[in-house]
């Protein structure tokens, strides 16, 4: 009897981030555990009724405001690899030390070694800005840890909240949220028959002198979209896939026909 492998996307939920995404970890370790990117792409090929477009998610990437030792305040968009993600420790070191607005504090340290390449895990992580980003090709976004860098008034000055289509399409930090233009433009094709789309940030409220992180958030069906600032300490539902053995079926094994 033949057995067949095949990659089966499924969901792992908790109320704790940091044990959420340890088990996520593990159930994806052969696999992938999504970061924003990928749970795109997958709602992309998938149709709308497939639990990647039914069910919310915490995808493994995070936002970060940042100020680099020039001075500049950035915001970091981190996928695979960053502060948080990909470090259920961390997190737990941040409930220790306290959220501050329901965010993680940053440190110095963390901040250069980001920027330079180096996850709070040991990771690698390959360093873009956003022109960067617009010059890359999406295949070779496709594995590996990245991080798109904006200047934070950039990423401030775009709109909060529910948006046209059309304009998103040019929006600089959904772009870097979603992590590719080609990704946007694929995403946002799907989404024509809404006419608007969300697209949440706190910029507007973020403290100068804090550097802080949250997980972003990506709402179920078209919901509100994508909001930037859930809280650490909020439940969470982290997607991925892993190969999954699967045997024929008795009638198929047998020959038996209706």
């Amino acid at each position: 009897m033949e057995t067949q492998i095949q990659s089966v996307i499924k969901s792992v939920y908790g109320v704790n981030k940091a044990v959420a995404l340890r088990e996520a970890k593990e159930a994806f370790k052969k696999g992938r555990l999504f970061a924003l990117p990928d749970t795109i792409d997958k709602r992309i090929v998938l149709p709308f009724k497939h639990q990647i477009w039914t069910k919310r998610s915490t995808p493994n990437s995070e936002e970060i405001v940042l100020i680099t030792p020039q001075g500049n305040k950035i915001v970091v968009v981190a996928h695979r690899e960053g502060i948080f993600t990909n470090n259920p420790d961390r997190i737990e070191q941040a409930y220790k030390e306290g959220l501050i607005d329901c965010a993680g504090r940053v440190y110095q340290e963390e901040s250069k070694n980001l920027l330079n390449g180096k996850a709070t895990t040991g990771g690698e992580v390959r360093v873009l800005t956003y022109g960067d980003l617009l010059n890359t090709r999406l295949e070779d976004l496709k594995e590996g840890a990245y991080i798109i860098i904006l200047d934070f008034d950039v990423a401030k000055a775009t709109k909060s909240g529910f948006q046209y289509i059309d304009e998103l399409s040019e929006n600089p930090l959904f772009i870097s949220r979603v992590g590719h233009p080609e990704i946007a433009q694929g995403y946002l094709a799907d989404l024509k028959g809404n006419r608007v789309y969300g697209n949440f940030h706190h910029f507007n409220k973020e403290r100068s002198d804090r550097k802080l992180s949250s997980f972003l958030f990506l709402d179920e069906d078209e919901g509100i979209g994508i909001k930037g600032y859930t809280s650490l300490s909020e439940c969470t539902q982290f997607f991925g896939e892993a190969p999954e053995v699967s045997s024929p079926n008795l009638e198929n094994i047998i020959g038996i026909k209706e």
